[in-house]
């Protein structure tokens, strides 16, 4: 009956000091997005919108890579786009979440939490990334200005 005792202890013990070093190295922190921007549509408007670009764009590429549950209750995904650009590889890594306060009023944040250039190893996951600005300006370029033109839309940075 002690032995039980001390092993239960010891391990209530073990499971606390694991918590606190779980929360101390913050193993499950996120990172926070390069830039975000505002774009005035839904979710599944930016989804068809960056389909249409890469469907008229052979060197750009889409992919969807997850559906997110966000406690806003609207959708949201995880997306890659992939750009074959001045012999280059530049990649995109977004999340789309709808922030829409009515139907009548669709509004999808875009974080942009990856902006890489494979080629050259510039950008990477946060804003003070080596070369960042530079592949902040090929995705402005080569993505979000297309994309507005094409569906007549503004895309504006979100403050």
């Amino acid at each position: 009956m002690k032995k039980a005792l001390i092993l239960a202890v010891v391990l209530v013990a073990v499971v606390y000091i694991g918590q606190l070093v779980f929360k101390t190295l913050c193993i499950s922190c996120t990172i926070p997005p390069v830039k975000e921007y505002r774009y005035k549509g839904s979710v599944a408007d930016l989804v068809k919108g960056l389909r249409a670009i890469a469907s008229s764009n052979e060197k750009i590429q889409f992919e969807i890579t997850d559906k997110l549950d966000y406690k806003s209750g609207g959708d949201a995904y995880a997306m890659i786009v992939n750009v074959n650009y001045l012999d280059q590889v530049l990649r995109y890594d977004l999340i789309g979440e709808d922030i829409s306060s009515s139907t009548s009023d669709l509004e999808t944040r875009i974080k942009l939490t990856g902006a890489n250039n494979l080629t050259t190893n510039k950008g990477g996951y946060g804003i003070h990334a080596d070369g960042i600005q530079e592949v902040l300006n090929e995705f402005q370029q080569l993505i979000l200005e297309p994309l507005a033109k094409k569906q007549n839309i503004k895309i504006t940075p979100f403050n």
